[in-house]
C-alpha cells in the first residue's frame, strides 16, 4: 500500500490526539504575541516589520513566527473535522454540525470580534481568521459528501494553482467586484463609496487548506502516521525552497538580495498572507507537520 494511502483505524468517542492540542495551545500563544506588537510596539501601523528595509532581526522574527497561527488552525479545522467522521459521526450529522459552526464562527466575526478590533458603533467589520475559518466550514459542509479521497485533491488544487488567479483584480467583474474581494483579491467593501467592511482573509485558498486538512485526516489515525507527516511536512518545506529560489510562480512578492545576508534572508522568507500564496502554505504547513510528529515523540517530563 502506497505510503500516502494509509489503512485507518476508527477512534473511540471522546478520544482525543494529544498532539493537536498541543500545537493548537501552542499557535494560540504565539498569537498572543503577534496582537500584543500591534497595539503596543511602533511598528504596529508605523511599517510592515517584515519589511526588510525597516524591520529589525528580532521583529521581524516576533512577527514571522505568527505566520503559523491561521494556517494551523485552518489546517486542524479540517483534520479535526475528519476525525469526528472517525469516531462515528454521520455524513448528515457532521455536515450540519459544520454548518452551524461555521455560520456561528462568522456571525462573531461580523459582531463581537469586530468591536473588539475597533471600539466603535457603527462597527466597520475587520472580515479576519474567523470569518474565514467560518465559511471554510460552511464549504467544508458540502464537500464532506464526497470521497475524503475527492476533497483531499480539491484541496490540493486549489493550494496549487489559486495564485493562477493572481493577475486578475477585482475592478474587472464590475457589480461584482465585491464577490472577487471575498474571494481572491482582498480589500475595502464598498457601501455607497464608503468603506462598509474590511476584507482581509479572501476565501479560497482558506477553503482549499482546510479540505486539504480533512482529506490528510486519515494520516493522524494510521499506523504510518510519523512516516507520512514527516515525509509531507519536509516535502512542502523542499517545495517552497525550490519554488523560492525559482522566484517564479508561487508567491506575487518576489525576493531580491538585499544589503546584507539577514536582510537577504528577511527578502526571502517575506511571503503573501493576504491571501496566503502557496510558498506561504507550504513554508508553515509543512513544519506545523513535522512539529506534530516531534510532540507525538516527546516523552518523561516535557511530554507532560
Amino acid at each position: 500500500m502506497s505510503t500516502f494511502a494509509p489503512t485507518v483505524r476508527r477512534l473511540a468517542p471522546g478520544t482525543r490526539i494529544e498532539a493537536i492540542d498541543v500545537l493548537r495551545g501552542l499557535v494560540i500563544i504565539i498569537m498572543a504575541l503577534d496582537h500584543v506588537r500591534d497595539y503596543f510596539h511602533e511598528s504596529g501601523w508605523a511599517y510592515d516589520p517584515l519589511d526588510p528595509r525597516f524591520t529589525t532581526p528580532l521583529l521581524y522574527l516576533t512577527r514571522w513566527i505568527t505566520n503559523f497561527c491561521a494556517p494551523t488552525f485552518v489546517l486542524l479545522a479540517g483534520v479535526s473535522a475528519w476525525l469526528q467522521a472517525a469516531k462515528g459521526k454521520d455524513t448528515k450529522v457532521l455536515s450540519g454540525f459544520l454548518l452551524k459552526r461555521g455560520l456561528w464562527i462568522v456571525a462573531l466575526e461580523l459582531t463581537v470580534i469586530s468591536f473588539a478590533w475597533s471600539f466603535s458603533i457603527p462597527l466597520l467589520p475587520f472580515l479576519q481568521v474567523m470569518w474565514a475559518i467560518g465559511w471554510s466550514m460552511v464549504v467544508l459542509a458540502g464537500l464532506v459528501w464526497l470521497p475524503r479521497v475527492v476533497v483531499l485533491s480539491l484541496g490540493i488544487a486549489v493550494i496549487t494553482l489559486h495564485n493562477l488567479l493572481d493577475p486578475i483584480r477585482s475592478q474587472s467583474f464590475g457589480v461584482f467586484a465585491p464577490v472577487w474581494i471575498m474571494l481572491h483579491d482582498p480589500g475595502p467593501l464598498l457601501r455607497n463609496g464608503r468603506p462598509a467592511a474590511l476584507v482581509l482573509y479572501p476565501l479560497l485558498p482558506w477553503a482549499g487548506l482546510m479540505a486539504f486538512g480533512y482529506g490528510l485526516g486519515a494520516a493522524f489515525l494510521s499506523p504510518k502516521k510519523d512516516r507520512i507527516l514527516a515525509c509531507l511536512g519536509a516535502g512542502m518545506i523542499a517545495l517552497f525552497i525550490v519554488l523560492r529560489l525559482l522566484n517564479g510562480y508561487g508567491d506575487p512578492i518576489p525576493w531580491s538580495v538585499q544589503t546584507d545576508a539577514v536582510r537577504s534572508l528577511m527578502a526571502f522568507f517575506r511571503l503573501q498572507k493576504y491571501p496566503p500564496s502557496l510558498m506561504f502554505i507550504c513554508a508553515t504547513v509543512g513544519p506545523a507537520l513535522l512539529t506534530v510528529v516531534a510532540f507525538e515523540r516527546l516523552r518523561g517530563p516535557v511530554a507532560a
